[in-house]
């Protein structure tokens, strides 16, 4: 007589390699028993995964990753346990994603930025990018750039790479920095009553502003509170400006031709001289008032 002793359960195959939300297994064991088994597995199955309570069988798709794991299938009777052995492993689903954006992201100084990463694939345990973001900026484990920009900057691309066990993601986003608002033209000559004024600046603010000057703009003159913009007639420079005569050299005689020459970066400057002779120093700023004093007629 010969005798074999044989296991009571096995598995064709032991070892398998899947991926999050993607592989499917069906795993039928070999049973070599005849009584009735009742199954189960130390520890738990990854979520998605199940065992087949009356037959052993494991089947489903993994909705989470896990790192190798021996996972031991228990087949109970009546009276004895029988045990094999799965090793298992699920990789992550890939980093894919976006900005969302398109072309160049304009920022301006000293504005808050929030440029969320909108996720479509797995999470990344890595990120890197080069090459460093604006002073000011930083990035978030989750891909979020993020922080409020304190210089002006040109037009720069930015690579992002992302990764975890499952495979990686490459993305680029180009990022500009530039001042809050300027006006194109900076120096303006205004003769009394007769000059018009119409500045409109360029914004970069991307939040709701609300304009305002410092110190009042001369009589006839007014700035939008909703846009900026700078215009009107100048009836009278104003009185912490000094008029400086000019004569009439045809006339043989001094008529007075008062002159303001306007600047303005993030507060407006005004200036006076003689027509065409814009006085440098005389201007307006917070908290400073110089003023040159009147030339003789």
């Amino acid at each position: 007589v010969n005798l074999r002793v044989i296991g009571a359960l096995h598995y064709t195959q032991t070892t398998f390699d899947l991926r999050e939300e993607s592989s499917s297994i069906f795993a039928v064991p070999t049973v070599n028993y005849t009584g009735n088994l009742s199954w189960s597995t130390y520890p738990t199955l990854p979520a998605g995964m199940s065992i087949g309570a009356s037959n052993g069988t494991i089947y489903g798709v993994p909705t989470e990753s896990i790192e190798r794991t021996n996972f031991t299938v228990r087949a109970w009777s009546a009276s004895s346990l029988h045990t094999a052995v799965l090793s298992i492993e699920v990789l992550p689903v890939a980093p894919q994603g976006t900005y969302n954006t398109s072309g160049t992201v304009v920022l301006s100084v000293n504005q808050t930025v929030w440029l969320a990463y909108e996720s479509g694939g797995g999470a990344a345990s890595s990120i890197t990018v080069t090459p460093s973001l604006p002073n000011g900026l930083s990035m978030l484990g989750n891909g979020t750039i993020y922080g409020t920009p304190t210089a002006v900057q040109a037009a720069t691309t930015y690579t992002v790479n992302m990764s975890n066990d499952g495979g990686y993601d490459v993305l680029s986003i180009t990022l500009q920095v530039k001042t809050p608002f300027h006006y194109s033209d900076l120096d303006h000559t205004l003769t009394r009553n007769s000059s018009l004024i119409y500045l409109a600046p360029t914004v970069n603010l991307t939040e709701s502003t609300t304009w305002s000057v410092f110190p009042t703009l001369p009589a006839g003159l007014t700035i939008g509170s909703g846009n900026g913009t700078i215009y009107g007639t100048l009836h009278h420079p104003g009185p912490n400006l000094v008029d400086h005569p000019h004569r009439d050299a045809d006339a043989g005689s001094a008529r007075d031709h008062p002159v303001v020459v306007v600047q303005r970066t993030a507060v407006a400057f005004l200036h006076q001289g003689r027509t065409g002779e814009p006085v440098p120093g005389q201007h307006w700023r917070p908290g400073v008032q110089r003023l040159r004093q009147p030339e003789p007629a």
